[in-house]
C-alpha cells in the first residue's frame, strides 16, 4: 500500500512513518502541511492518508475537502488523526473515511492499512 502521513509536527508525523514502515511492504511518504501534502499528490497517489486535524493556514478539514475533488480519490482511505475527542461527525462531512485519536495504537494502524482498497492503476 502506498500510505501518505501529513501533520506539521514534524516529529510526530516522522515517527508515525517510521510505525508504519516497520508495519512492512509499505511505500510510506509524511509530509508537514496541508499546502506540501498537496503538492505530493500531484505524483503519489496513495491508498491510505492520515491527516492531522489541527494545522495552520490549510487545516485536516480543508485539505481532506480538497484531496476528495480528485478523482482518483474515491477509493483512498483518509483518516483524520486528532487529539481531540468527538469530531466524528465534521469529520464524516468533510470526507474523512474515519477518525484515530492520538496517541495511536500500532495494531490499529496495521488493520486499517490492511483493509485499504488498493486502487489499480495506481499511478505516482
Amino acid at each position: 500500500m502506498k500510505v501518505l502521513i501529513v501533520d506539521d509536527n514534524v516529529d510526530a508525523a516522522d515517527s508515525f512513518k517510521l510505525v508504519v514502515e516497520r508495519l512492512g511492504g509499505h511505500e510510506v511518504r509524511a509530509t508537514y502541511s496541508g499546502e506540501s501534502a498537496l503538492e505530493t499528490l500531484t505524483d503519489f497517489r496513495p491508498n491510505v492518508i492520515f491527516l492531522d486535524i489541527s494545522m495552520p493556514k490549510l487545516d485536516g478539514y480543508e485539505l481532506c475537502r480538497r484531496i476528495r475533488l480528485l478523482p482518483w480519490s474515491a477509493h483512498t482511505s483518509i483518516y483524520a488523526v486528532t487529539g481531540w475527542a468527538r469530531i466524528e461527525e465534521r469529520a464524516a462531512e468533510a470526507g474523512f473515511t474515519g477518525c484515530i485519536l492520538k496517541p495511536y495504537d500500532c495494531q490499529q494502524m496495521e488493520r486499517l492499512i490492511a483493509t485499504a482498497i488498493p486502487t489499480s492503476p495506481n499511478p505516482g
